[in-house]
């Protein structure tokens, strides 16, 4: 991997990697405290146990990133970082709200908006990154940004789990922290170099083109589907880690060092890992890969009964989730040329944001009524079904980067 060093960076993209190291910091701070800490405060501060409110407080990401299908035709009128500033100051006020929360249902609702508002972004910060940084250093520079956006959610949810330990009511002053964080995120990403877009000037982006690509190209089709398989199986058991842990006695530091924490961590490491290998194996070799260590790590985290054992159940299941996460964002690249990549993304992102709806759902409704066990092989078989899906996809690829070469 290429080093990234201001020698070999142009001035725009310096000042793009400066401005986004506090950037990223202030959305890990946000992932730390949105994640299993809301989860953690609901559950533990405010009692909610309705299913609905839960799946809510879930699928809020996924919701996000669902509507950010509208993003795209938006970015071609407005500049990205304008509508990225005025979408992470409208967070802030939620999370204010939250906060302010004098019920459950009002946390979640306030908390919940917040955390979509904030994912409907991510798409349009992505889109600076590609436009701002060079092919030779946009893969080391948002690796780079990334496992400090990681190392950064670890450190949030070691602190905000040892503060809930303490009492829970501790959420609502880092709540208020994470707000002013927010402040300055939308402040630092209006200070990233863009230019203006070209009016009338529109890429291949909109519904009517994710629809001819997914008609047409039957490797991307499979790719889909297959993932789909991937997510619904992973994302069912994600709101269910907080619940499990609470049920086998776990206190609320302990939840936050074995999920968050732990998992985040071994992304900081594994993100560099996988960075090594991703361009120089077969793309559906490499998703196979991320799927053993899912598979893993999931079968160890909701069969151990012990920190220790749950702890390498969750390093080894966020290692796989880290290698799917570096590819998440550049799985275009393997399918399609740099003008065709933001459809190709529309798509990929409008699906996770639908099957981040639906998993939580499913694993909530089950929860309480089959056993984890049974959940567990359930997800387990899910995700060796999604991996042999990916196998036809390994001469497709071999022949598609042959052609391209």
């Amino acid at each position: 991997m290429p080093s990234v060093t201001p020698c070999n960076l142009r001035r725009h993209e310096r000042a793009t990697l400066g401005y986004s190291y506090v950037g990223e910091m202030g959305r890990g701070m946000f992932e730390g405290l949105t994640g299993d800490f809301a989860m953690l405060v609901a559950v533990s501060h405010f009692a909610v146990l309705n299913r609905g409110l839960l799946w809510l407080l879930s699928a809020a990401p996924f919701i996000g990133y669902t509507a950010s299908l509208l993003a795209a035709p938006l970015s071609n009128t407005w500049r990205k970082k304008s509508m990225v500033r005025i979408l992470e100051a409208s967070a802030c006020l939620l999370l204010m709200g939250a906060a302010l929360a004098w019920s459950g249902p009002t946390f979640v609702i306030f908390m919940a908006c917040g955390v979509a508002v904030v994912r409907f972004a991510t798409p349009l910060i992505s889109g600076i990154y590609g436009s701002n940084f060079r092919t030779e250093v946009r893969g080391p520079a948002v690796s780079r940004l990334q496992m400090l956006r990681l190392a950064t959610v670890a450190a949030t949810g070691a602190v905000a789990g040892a503060l809930m330990d303490k009492s829970t009511a501790w959420y609502r002053p880092t709540l208020f922290l994470l707000s002013v964080v927010m402040i300055a995120c939308a402040w630092i990403v209006w200070r990233l170099p863009e230019s203006r877009p070209k009016s009338g000037v529109a890429g291949p982006n909109g519904l009517s083109a994710c629809i001819r690509i997914l008609l047409t190209d039957r490797a991307f089709l499979l790719l889909e589907a297959a993932w789909f398989l991937l997510g619904i199986s992973n994302l069912q058991m994600m709101p269910l880690k907080v619940l499990y842990l609470r049920d086998l006695g776990f206190g609320e530091w302990q939840i936050m060092l074995c999920t968050t924490t732990t998992m985040f961590s071994a992304m900081v490491v594994s993100t560099a890992l996988w960075g090594l290998i991703l361009y120089r194996i077969n793309f559906a070799i490499y998703r196979i890969l991320t799927n053993l260590f899912i598979m893993l790590g999931l079968y160890l985290f909701f069969r151990g009964t012990t920190p220790v054992t749950v702890a390498i159940g969750s390093a080894l299941w966020a290692a796989g989730l880290a290698g799917g996460g570096l590819c998440w964002r550049l799985v275009a690249t393997f399918f399609t040329t740099p003008k065709q990549g933001p459809a190709y993304m529309s798509i990929h992102t409008f699906l996770c944001g639908i099957r981040g709806m639906l998993a939580p759902l499913l694993g909530l409704q089950a929860y309480g009524h089959i056993p984890m066990q049974t959940l567990t092989i359930v997800s387990l078989l899910g995700l060796g079904i999604s991996t042999l899906m990916f196998l036809p996809l390994i001469p497709a690829l071999a022949r598609r980067n042959r052609t391209a070469a």
